[in-house]
């Protein structure tokens, strides 16, 4: 007798499928390090955090040696995961699993569909952003205020006033993502009223003018959509940005001379970011697999106190992944990073093109576009570095096992009667 097991909706199916470990080890990453931002971390162990980076790690692995009994791996996907567990090592030395595990997720990425994760982080981060912005005006946790010349900003919960604001942006920038020229014009003006009241609680005038940038972008594209069939050389030569922002982010403050009128100028426009720079070029270096750089930055503790000390902190993305994980690991992720935008490019993801150009300006002066919790598009680069196979489903492998040895046992009774 034939021993089946019952068809599963789609909608349905990716609980007994690995996608589900996929998703189980994104959501322990994602609540784990919004929760270590917040002021909530005073109330958990350091080992309660290490914990669900760990639980992260364990389901990704679990996840991937699943596909790999079910499915054999491709060459490119056998030097895709080396790649991947090379970024892992050099990162884990320097800053544990909080970026080496960023790395597993990325190479895992490339068997789902990013839209799908995309509105899985939407959800996720909205809740956790919805939490602790509350549980800061609720009194369970502190919304800390910082006092400027020309402005007062509120850290909503979190231990810098940029973390609400930069999970806002990524929330807006997926969204964006995901409607393309299906987004309606209230969507994008409920989009920048979000934006625009952050702006005012937080300040963070970078981030406001990112996401107001984008939001004009998708609005004109929806009247003036992209022509598919046309070249768009603009486009075309945006593969080079990383590339061409860290040389210019490079040159500009390893040459940064204090006499020179122009450089201060810039300078002082920056508020001291270039001179930042070029000292901790001058102290720390650069070095082949990176030092665990200690700056001092504008972030509290979970006590709500600030680090003593002068604030010594390189915002700068670049700078700030080359002289804290090295040559090595910089050197491959601009590789990645150009590669991807290439295949933006070839396969005519236009919007992909455009919010990662975004992201690579915004990366002058903010490094954390490095992080997944506030740069999703981070997992788009598994989809298109790594040809995306269908993922294997655990129940219809055992049908077929099954299967298989029903129709063994029936020919081998065949040959014995």
């Amino acid at each position: 007798m034939r021993i089946g097991i019952p068809s599963l909706s789609t909608k349905f199916r990716i609980r007994f499928t690995v996608d589900i470990m996929f998703y189980l080890g994104l959501a322990f990453y994602l609540v784990t390090y919004i929760i270590s931002t917040s002021f909530y971390l005073q109330f958990l162990p350091s080992a309660a955090i290490k914990l669900g980076y760990y639980c992260c790690t364990g389901c990704i692995l679990y996840k991937e040696l699943i596909y790999l009994i079910l499915e054999k791996y491709k060459a490119e996907h056998y030097f895709g995961f080396f790649v991947a567990m090379l970024l892992v090592v050099i990162c884990w030395r320097i800053s544990g699993l909080r970026v080496a595990g960023m790395f597993l997720l990325v190479y895992s990425a490339r068997t789902l569909d990013f839209k799908e994760i995309a509105r899985f982080c939407v959800i996720l981060t909205g809740i956790m952003l919805i939490f602790v912005i509350a549980s800061s005006y609720a009194g369970i946790i502190k919304d800390y205020i910082r006092i400027e010349e020309t402005r007062v900003r509120h850290y909503l919960g979190f231990r810098y006033c940029l973390f609400p604001s930069t999970y806002l942006f990524n929330i807006t920038a997926l969204i964006l993502y995901i409607r393309k020229e299906k987004v309606r014009v209230l969507e994008l003006a409920f989009l920048f009223v979000l934006n625009y009241i952050m702006y005012l609680l937080t300040g963070s005038r970078l981030t406001f003018v990112t996401a107001l940038l984008l939001l004009v972008i998708v609005l004109w594209l929806k009247y003036r959509p992209f022509d598919y069939n046309k070249k768009h050389r603009l486009l075309y030569y945006a593969k080079w940005v990383f590339v061409l922002l860290f040389v210019f982010s490079f040159i500009i403050c390893w040459n940064y001379d204090i006499t020179n009128r122009i450089y201060r100028t810039i300078n002082t426009l920056l508020e001291g970011r270039i001179s930042l720079a070029h000292m901790s070029l001058q102290q720390f270096g650069i070095k082949l697999f990176g030092s665990n750089v200690q700056w001092i930055g504008n972030g509290l503790g979970e006590n709500g106190k600030q680090t003593a000390g002068i604030y010594s902190y390189v915002d700068n993305f670049y700078l700030n992944f080359l002289q804290r994980y090295g040559t090595v690991a910089f050197g491959i992720v601009l590789i990645i990073l150009t590669i991807v935008m290439q295949r933006f490019y070839q396969k005519k993801d236009y919007y992909a093109i455009i919010i990662f150009g975004l992201l690579a300006f915004h990366g002058l002066i903010d490094d954390l576009i490095l992080y997944i919790s506030y740069n999703t598009f981070w997992l788009l680069c598994g989809e298109y570095l790594l040809s995306r196979r269908e993922v294997p489903d655990i129940f219809s492998y055992f049908q077929s096992q099954i299967n298989r040895s029903g129709k063994r046992r029936k020919k081998w009774l065949n040959l014995n009667h």
